[in-house]
């Protein structure tokens, strides 16, 4: 099963038919913001993502979700993931701009990562069958590490942390993207208690990012953002991802089940072992962010 496939909620919505920024109200409110349609740089379920230009000549990603397609969870779940960029600020997650509604549609307008993604960059040194230059790749864990530590200390959970959510800026630096099934934990109660997992009924995220206790219980931990940040590693060093499979069910058998492989021979022994704790199937083994 290719990992880039999605569980309920990795996904929000129809694309919209029209171009991102056609339709009177919607071209009206845009307007009156200062956007500029410049082109469609991504498409999903979600809707799409489509970079724009502002009336200082700054450069913009403004992701657009069809909300009259939604269930209400669906509208719940693209309302909130814009509240909870709008509260982040930290050099390595995705900065937010503005958001607005209007015409049926919610916008996210956001900084725009010209340099892709992780997942891209994996692609295009598969293709040239050139690996990654390690580092290359303990600097990128180590950014989205202190984004992951900014997420965690405010006591959210990512839930689908995978490389295509990892971006990519002009200067070769990581932003951590795309909070859409994120979800932030219970505050402390008067007693100091706090919830430090989340047990859901049905699987979210992404399949090869996914950690055992997901697979086997549907719990959500810090933990488990750890183990989904560990796959990105393995990614980058091997360029394929930790788990492979044909199926669903043979995918969860193997992260289950079976032992972790290690990082290529020409991988360090400090960047073998991290990331061997990383992808440790007692998640109380796995580092903190």
């Amino acid at each position: 099963m290719h990992s880039g496939h999605q569980t309920r909620g990795a996904g929000r919505g129809v694309p919209p038919r029209r171009g991102a920024m056609e339709g009177s109200a919607w071209e009206a409110a845009c307007r009156a913001r200062g956007l500029v349609e410049v082109r469609e740089i991504g498409r999903g379920s979600f809707g799409t993502a489509t970079l724009v230009r502002a009336a200082g000549g700054d450069h913009f990603a403004m992701k657009v979700v069809s909300m009259d397609r939604m269930s209400t969870l669906q509208r719940a779940e693209a309302e909130e993931e814009a509240k909870l960029l709008a509260s982040l600020t930290h050099p390595f997650i995705v900065r937010f701009v503005d958001s607005f509604s209007e015409d049926g549609h919610l916008a996210i307008v956001m900084e725009f990562a010209e340099g892709g993604n992780l997942h891209d960059r994996v692609l295009a040194h598969r293709a040239a069958k050139r690996p990654i230059d390690e580092v290359q790749i303990v600097r990128w864990f180590a950014q989205a590490a202190l984004g992951l530590e900014h997420l965690h200390c405010r006591r959210i959970l990512h839930r689908d942390l995978k490389s295509q959510n990892i971006l990519v800026t002009g200067r070769g630096d990581v932003r951590i993207a795309d909070f859409g099934i994120a979800r932030v934990l219970d505050t402390a109660s008067v007693e100091g208690d706090y919830t430090e997992e989340l047990k859901e009924n049905t699987t979210l995220g992404s399949p090869g990012y996914l950690s055992p206790e997901i697979y086997n219980d549907t719990l959500y931990s810090f933990a488990s953002d750890v183990w989904a940040l560990g796959c990105i590693v393995y990614q980058l060093a091997a360029l394929r991802m930790p788990f492979e499979a044909r199926s669903l069910p043979a995918l969860a058998l193997k992260v289950t089940r079976c032992r972790v492989p290690a990082l290529p021979e020409r991988c360090s022994k400090e960047l073998q072992r991290l990331n061997q704790e990383m992808l440790s199937h007692d998640r109380a083994r796995r580092p903190r962010a």
